[in-house]
């Protein structure tokens, strides 16, 4: 699709690895993160009977809404071809800044939102262009399509002619594809015992095993949420492929504790990355590879997965959360992360899915006792 070049954690570099770790079996296609949508470019159009993605951030769900719409998209490419990124760079950053606050207005009014999300709520079609082209300033005209920091590389020349090509090229692929705006739980859990149902799960990652915790603006880095999102998908029919990075400094990965090979779990490499980096004990850097865990194993192996050893490790809840207490007591964690793992146990707690065995943990007799 290409719409977002570069968006900040785009997976488009291995997309091409990853449409190999797809169920051939599945005639429906979901993807509830969507983000930059980089393995949707790379699955060819009418592969599955229905397709629906997904963002909590209206702005992207809006972008990609207008460009499927047959009725709106041949004004929504209007709207993007018309933008200029200004040579005069005072008057590039004064655009952008303004892109910031009138899109920053919509995602943050509706990011605690849980409930679907009708497109005509933001507004009559003339103020969802105005978002649409506000938002595409904000993402490509910034570092890393991150839309915080503005990026003053290229000229207009060259900016609008890859306008053009991606535009072109997302509403090709955005045909018949169904988009909405809700919370990923609803979608997740309306298809996850479908096993007609291929979900591609790319959500923000673990805080603690990335770089920033604000990366995105619609964030997910908090380990209690990708404890429920695990515990969702654990015992799913439907094929699942789920992204994400394996926790450093030898700690255990929330995932490997709790999505179990009793259903069919597996981990494998996706990606020997050399970047981004994950700071972690002051000035020691971490250089993060990608990682896929899935409960549909491929029939054949291909030479073009990057890797068919499976990492995934033997342990269950009640290990992952001694293993952490052992660190801490060791002195092998700093501060930040050890807050967020006691806050993350509190919470999980209060839940009705929390295991009562947990009460007995090193986790809890001793890390949740101190001062």
């Amino acid at each position: 699709m290409g719409l977002l070049k570069g968006y900040i954690g785009a997976i488009e570099p291995v997309a091409g690895k990853l449409k190999y770790k797809l169920n051939p079996a599945c005639t429906k296609y979901i993807e509830p993160f969507i983000g930059g949508g980089g393995l949707l470019s790379c699955i060819p159009a009418g592969s599955y009977e229905r397709e629906i993605i997904n963002d909590k951030n209206i702005a992207l769900a809006n972008m990609y809404d207008l460009l499927a719409n047959p009725d709106t998209c041949e004004e929504a490419r209007s709207v993007l071809e018309s933008i200029e990124k200004p040579d005069n760079e005072e008057k590039a950053r004064m655009q952008y800044k303004e892109a910031i606050r009138f899109t920053g207005k919509y995602i943050e009014k509706y990011a605690c939102v849980s409930a679907n999300i009708e497109f005509r709520e933001i507004g009559g079609l003339e103020e969802r262009m105005k978002l649409l082209k506000t938002a595409y300033i904000k993402y490509t005209q910034s570092f890393n399509c991150g839309g915080q920091s503005y990026r003053k590389f290229g000229d207009n020349a060259k900016y609008q002619c890859g306008v053009k090509r991606n535009v072109d090229k997302t509403i090709q692929r955005l045909h018949g594809v169904e988009v909405m705006s809700t919370g990923s739980q609803n979608i997740i859990e309306n298809y996850i015992d479908n096993a007609q149902v291929q979900l591609m799960l790319d959500p923000p990652f673990v805080g603690m095993y990335r770089r920033s915790q604000k990366l995105y603006d619609v964030e997910m880095s908090g380990l209690l949420h990708h404890i429920g999102l695990a515990q969702c998908i654990a015992k799913a029919k439907a094929s699942i492929l789920l992204l994400g990075y394996r926790a450093p400094d030898g700690l255990p990965t929330i995932y490997d504790a709790i999505l179990s090979r009793q259903y069919n779990w597996r981990c494998y490499l996706v990606d020997q990355r050399s970047g981004p980096e994950v700071c972690k004990k002051g000035d020691k850097k971490y250089k993060n590879s990608l990682y896929v865990w899935t409960n549909t194993t491929p029939q054949t192996i291909d030479a073009r997965f990057a890797s068919q050893i499976d990492y995934k490790d033997e342990l269950n809840e009640i290990d992952f959360w001694n293993l952490i207490a052992e660190h801490i007591l060791q002195g092998d964690m700093n501060e930040d992360d050890c807050l967020e793992y006691r806050k993350a146990f509190q919470k999980y707690k209060e839940q009705k899915k929390f295991d009562k065995k947990l009460l007995g943990t090193l986790f809890e007799t001793k890390i949740m006792q101190m001062k």
